[in-house]
């Protein structure tokens, strides 16, 4: 008798979950003495079985009433203190509770999936459970989470529990490349080479990969890439959750792996890989810009994205021509964002922080500050009003300062460096300093405001480049147009701080869209005509939120989770629902995880986004008319609660997730969202580019768009709830065309506990994401199909032998049925719900079980293995004989080649000796030569050494009978110098005596002619005359000695010439001749020279023609070799395995003989030594008592008898030694025997 549960021989379905108000569900036994509920339990089994015999039929009819109450005791999971976090941790467990069954589903306690010993089972895809309800998800999840398994799956989804903390190994790149080959390239293995393959396998064994793929985001992210490559289908991926579940990590790892799987696949050429690294470093900068400008610390999580990002990776996909996997680069992205968290600029709670942009400015460095402004130098977090106190300025491990520098580099990875990233920094300062303006009620009159703070009014100015009053103006007044006249109104402190407000938030929203601008210009891929680019998209959205107050924020998120959950229904519950519908077969109610109605309330001609609407242009609206006008025209919708005693303000939804109540006092001010024109009109005025380029765009497209019915001009294109449901629209649009996949963040703890879970809390996430729900259905449906002509066709070949004919009249339906009742009798299933069918019959197709399709084509592959091996022993016998012929004809040949190199090796011996030979013989002659150039050279040396001699004696002589000439020339040249130097003294005598004549005379007559005054100026101008001669005279003799002296210097230069080119000469002659001899010997070297090369020529046409028929011949061998080596690779493995088995057995062996041995030679020693002091010993008494004798000794008989005795001692003493040195001679022996042994 079969049964969804043995109950004789298995205990387990004692082990059951009870409620618990803190835990939800706790882990519990059914006590022994409570029989009721295991009757109760058996008999429902029994009934839900059916059976052919009568008395099981009787059996069936016999079924117990539930009792009303059950006892159950309370037991404690594994390491519950650690893996359990909540306010009350504390449980006594291993009490008895009395549990009452109508507060359970089918009055039937849920049961624990355990093992035979009683400990808890996880599975990594929650449809695998052998129970499924809501507390064995929790504990799968929980126990997963326990372990560092943060990933699930529930069958095409996955479910990510965050673990806080980061698990080694888990992101590694071999990890992606793993999955990467076993999901990507899988099919395509049959193409590549033996060392790709065996590399990939290394990779898989490292990490685990046996049987499957465990749960994990690269097997979402290397799905999504295939099916863009090989299926040409566009993807997208949908991740969800709460805040701190870890969206926005798994968002960035998703993207990390889709940009990086193609790139890592095959090599390419440097200038393409670089130009593809770029487009990957842009994409994935944009996820450090985004995170920067917009993402917060909240009370729930530290980096917390305060928007909705929908990112599409753009990929340049190869045509699939059905070979191997196409190539799919990534070329790049485009971005859109949904529902910033404007409100955050001016105001959070007090546990959180503003955006991370400001902390980030604020922390930088001071120099950096000051380019950007000078407010900023020397400024901190309590400077800004905005950004209010904080104690918190590390965010991830990373202060503020460093992300500044990442937030820095990313932004110039996308092209806003020096003079934009500047403009951009100085807009994020505006709204910075705006919160510093103070404003006040002016003391005159009540109804205005003013300005207390004008030094902040001076920087905001400054900052702005708007004058000050402009600014006061904008912020302190407002302009109303009464038909064709504009009036300036005063507004009250409250107005002005609002719209002060108003204007940072459209400014923080203006450089927000800024940068998503500048983003996608920098990543876009280029547009090229006729080219489409094929896109996977990821989706960050924020999950179904439900507090304690829910607001406008809160009615937007969850009305994306709405359209996003109706797409998940229609993925994957209502297309096979309906499919089975038509096709007649039953399936669980979907009521629970799809709910219309709610999309109903939101989009129809009049539901609640036409009515906010409606409200936002009445001039009398209020949050009060809002929800009753809501009430009023949806009343008949019943997921619209309406109570009677709820406040006027208020109303509620009864969403898929949960019922929520929201507050609609601010519903129509936030759908407005809008900026009055003189706040509008100011920004537009600014210097900076960013505010006035954005607010510019603002006029251009909300000229003419202003509510019907307002008294004052607001520009607005449209309420945040239209913009909202056209972008969704936009957004499912996209959706629509695309294969979607989804990824379900958890949130396991509050308190960032790393393997902890707080049931509660993740309980609350499991219903919010429709997890439960998705998993019965994954249960009941039949993921494969069949139409039935195509199953029979297919099982044809197992129903021939067992003679299962068709008749005439028989239908193809009844005829597939009966045929798989027959094949699929020993298959045997689990208890996995209600619906335990192996397969379901359709109209027109089969359905089968997980698992049942399997067995029938292992079963089918059998019969073809049996069928086709007469065909493969044929067509091995054909394939050895060809190779055996191959072998045969490679044989012979290897053998002729042997014998070709036995004769080489004989004849290249034999031509070696030849070699040896000529070789002795020509250095017989070259010696023999070499002697006689030696001998000529030294009669040459001989002989240029006499001539040299020679020579030198005839310069010798001749020099020295020059030097005689010289000599007697020099006398004679002297003689004549000197006759002729004393004819001049003799000459200059006689004139000078002549002239000392005459000038005596001249005196004389002089003295005459004073006495007779006459002619005496003449004969004083003669002696002057004569004077000036004189001395003319003998300068003109000076002058002809210093060229005489010259005259001999330059004769002696030029004889000295005259020796150094005769000695030139010489040498030049004696080189003339070395070079006529080295001419000669240079001859003769190269007419041996090209005998050599004529030689070396004809040899290497010889050992080229070898060389080719010996590499023929080496290739054949080789091949044999590598058969060869690859058997005795085996056969030494084998013996390897032989040789360390007895290795170890003689280590054995010579470990217990070493210690036996080290026991004798100890107890040998020890001998050894107690024998040397007994003899020391007895030799000192002896030397006493033969001491004592001799002293005592009176006669020389004694004396003599004494001497006697003691050298008989001596001689035994000597004795004794000569035994003890034999001994020890012995043990070393013995010992030197071992150890060479």
């Amino acid at each position: 008798m079969a049964s969804r549960f043995d109950w004789e021989d298995d205990k387990r379905s004692a082990f059951v979950y009870i409620k618990d108000v803190n835990f939800g569900w706790i882990p519990a036994r059914i006590a022994e003495d409570d029989s009721n509920y295991t009757s109760f339990r058996r008999s429902k089994v029994i009934a839900e079985t059916k059976f052919e015999d009568a008395d099981e039929v009787a059996d069936e009819e016999a079924a117990i009433e539930a009792p009303g109450t059950v006892k159950v005791i309370t037991q404690e999971p594994v390491a519950w203190s650690e893996s359990t976090s909540t306010a009350k941790r504390k449980f006594e467990f291993g009490e008895t509770v009395e549990v009452v069954l109508k507060d359970y589903k089918d009055c039937e306690l849920p049961m624990q999936n355990v093992a035979a010993s009683g400990l808890l089972e996880h599975q990594p895809d929650m449809s695998d459970l052998a129970f499924l309800h809501e507390a064995a998800v929790l504990y799968n999840l929980k126990e997963r989470h326990r372990l560092g398994m943060p990933y699930t799956k529930v069958s095409e989804i996955l479910v990510a529990m965050n673990p806080f903390r980061w698990i080694d190994g888990l992101y590694s790149k071999e990890l992606l490349m793993a999955y990467a080959s076993m999901i990507i390239w899988r099919d395509s293995e049959e193409n590549m080479s033996e060392n790709e393959k065996a590399k990939r396998e290394s990779i898989k064994l490292r990490n685990g990969f046996f049987g499957g793929l465990e749960p994990h985001v690269f097997e979402t992210s290397c799905k999504a890439y295939k099916g863009l490559a090989v299926d040409g289908v566009n993807q997208s991926i949908l991740v969800s959750g709460e805040s701190g579940a870890g969206k926005t990590e798994t968002v960035k790892i998703l993207m990390s792996n889709l940009a990086n799987i193609g790139q890592n696949r095959d090599a390419e050429p440097q200038d393409l890989k670089s130009k593809s690294d770029d487009i990957v470093d842009e994409v994935l900068s944009s996820n450090f810009i985004f995170e920067a400008f917009g993402n917060a610390k909240t009370v729930r999580n530290d980096n917390s994205s305060r928007f909705s990002k929908f990112t599409q990776l753009q990929y340049d996909v190869e045509e699939n021509m059905g070979v191997g996997v196409p190539s799919c680069k990534l070329v790049g992205s485009f971005t859109q964002t949904y529902v910033l968290e404007k409100s955050r600029v001016v105001e959070h709670s007090f546990k959180e922080r503003n955006f991370h942009i400001f902390y980030q400015l604020i922390q930088a460095d001071d120099e950096y500050k000051s380019l950007i402004w000078d407010g900023l130098s020397d400024s901190t977090i309590d400077s800004f009003k905005y950004v209010g106190y904080t104690n918190v300025d590390t965010i991830g491990g990373t202060h503020d300062s460093e992300k500044a520098e990442e937030t820095v580099k990313a932004l110039a990875e996308v092209g806003i460096v020096d003079e934009k990233l500047r403009v951009l920094m100085r807009a994020v300062c505006c709204v910075l300093q705006l919160g510093n303006i103070a404003l006040e009620q002016d003391p005159d009159d009540a109804d205005k405001s003013v300005i207390t703070s004008l030094e902040e009014l001076e920087k905001l100015s400054e900052l702005m480049g708007i004058p000050s009053d402009s600014i006061t103006e904008a912020l302190t007044s407002r302009s109303v147009k009464a038909r064709n006249e504009v009036f300036t109104v005063p507004l009250k402190k409250e107005d002005a701080i609002y719209s002060r407000d108003a204007l940072a938030k459209g400014i923080y929203a203006n450089i927000f869209d800024y940068l998503v601008e500048q983003v996608n210009e920098a990543t876009r891929a280029p547009d090229i005509e006729d080219k489409s680019f094929g896109t996977i998209s990821l989706l960050d959205i924020f999950g179904f939120e439900h507090f304690d107050v829910n607001r406008f924020e809160q009615l937007c998120i969850n009305y994306a989770n709405e359209k996003l959950q109706l797409k998940y229904t229609q993925d994957n519950f209502r297309v096979v629902k309906e499919e089975y519908e038509s096709e007649g077969i039953e399936l669980i109610d979907f009521t629970g995880v799809d709910n219309p109605e709610v999309l109903d309330l939101m989009e129809s001609k009049l539901g609640l986004i036409v009515v906010l609407n409606e409200e936002c242009v009445r001039p009398n609206a209020t949050p009060n008319t809002f929800v009753k006008k809501l009430k009023r025209i949806n009343r008949r919708l019943g997921c619209l609660v309406q109570e009677r005693l709820a406040p006027p303000e208020e109303f509620g939804i009864k969403h898929y997730a949960a019922d929520v109540t929201y507050d609609a006092r601010n519903f129509i001010v936030r759908n407005k969202d809008a900026l009055a024109d003189d706040l509008v009109t100011c920004a537009a005025q600014s210097t900076n580019m960013v505010i006035s380029q954005q607010s510019k765009k603002l006029i251009a497209g909300g000229k003419g768009k202003t509510f019907k019915g307002q008294q004052r001009g607001w520009l607005v294109a449209a309420t945040v709830l239209g913009k909202f449901q056209t972008q969704l629209k936009q957004l499912m649009g996209i959706l629509e065309k695309t294969k979607t996949r989804y990824v379900r963040c958890i949130k396991p703890n509050s308190s960032f506990t790393p393997g902890a879970t707080d049931h509660g809390e993740t309980l609350v996430q499991l219903k919010s994401a429709g997890l439960v729900a998705a998993l019965a259905v994954s249960r009941e449906y039949f993921p494969n199909r069949l139409p039935h002509d195509a199953a029979i066709q297919r099982f044809m070949p197992l129903v021939r032998p067992m003679g299962l004919l068709r008749s005439e009249a028989e239908s193809d339906k009844s005829y597939i049925e009966r045929i798989l009742q027959e094949l699929l009798k020993d298959f045997k299933i689990k208890k996995r719900g209600i619906d335990n069918r192996i397969f379901a019959c359709g109209k027109t197709r089969v359905y089968f079980r997980g698992g049942s399709l399997e067995y029938l084509e292992t079963e089918r592959q059998r019969v073809f293995t049996g069928s086709s091996i007469c065909l493969q022993s044929f067509a091995r016998y054909v394939i050895w004989r060809c190779r055996f012929c191959a072998w045969k004809k490679s044989a012979i040949k290897v053998q002729s080649m042997v014998r070709c190199q036995k004769h080489r090796k004989a004849f290249l011996l034999k031509r070696n000796a030849c070699i040896s030979i000529q070789t002795a013989v020509r250095v017989m002659v070259a010696r023999m030569e070499f002697i006689r150039l030696r001998r000529d050279r030294a009669a040459r040396r001989i002989q240029s050494r006499w001539r040299c001699k020679t020579t030198m004696w005839d310069f010798f002589s001749m020099m020295d009978a020059a030097k005689t000439i010289q000599r007697f020339f020099r006398n004679r040249l002297a003689k004549e110098d000197l006759t002729a130097a004393m004819a001049v003294v003799v000459e200059d005598a006689r004139h000078q005596k002549k002239i000392e004549t005459v000038l005596g005379d001249i005196e004389k007559y002089i003295d005459q002619s004073k006495e007779n005054n006459e002619d005496q100026d003449i004969l004083e101008r003669s002696a002057e005359s004569l004077n000036f001669a004189q001395k003319q005279l003998y300068s003109l003799r000076a002058k002809s000695d210093m060229l005489r002296s010259e005259n001999m210097v330059l004769n002696e230069k030029l004889m000295e010439q005259t020796k150094n080119a005769t000695n030139s000469n010489m040498r030049t002659s004696a080189l003339r001749l070395d070079s006529e001899a080295l001419q000669r010997k240079a001859e003769k070297l190269q007419k041996l020279l090209e005998e050599e090369k004529k030689k070396n020529s004809d040899y290497k046409k010889q050992n080229k023609a070898m060389s080719l028929t010996l590499l023929e011949a080496s290739k054949k061998i080789n091949e044999d070799k590598e058969k060869i080596a690859t058997q005795h690779d085996l056969e030494l493995q084998s013996l390897k395995g032989e040789v360390e088995a007895k290795d170890a057995a003689h280590a054995k062996e010579i470990a217990e003989l070493t210690r036996k041995f080290e026991a004798k030679l100890d107890a040998a020693n020890n001998e050894i030594a107690d024998l040397k002091k007994s003899i020391d010993d007895d030799y000192d008494d002896f030397t006493v008592v033969r001491e004592a004798l001799f002293d005592n000794a009176g006669t020389t008989r004694n004396r003599a008898s004494i001497t006697a005795d003691s050298g008989e001692l001596g001689a035994l003493r000597d004795e004794v030694m000569q035994m003890k040195m034999e001994y020890e001679q012995n043990a070393m022996d013995q010992e030197a025997k071992f150890a060479e042994w």
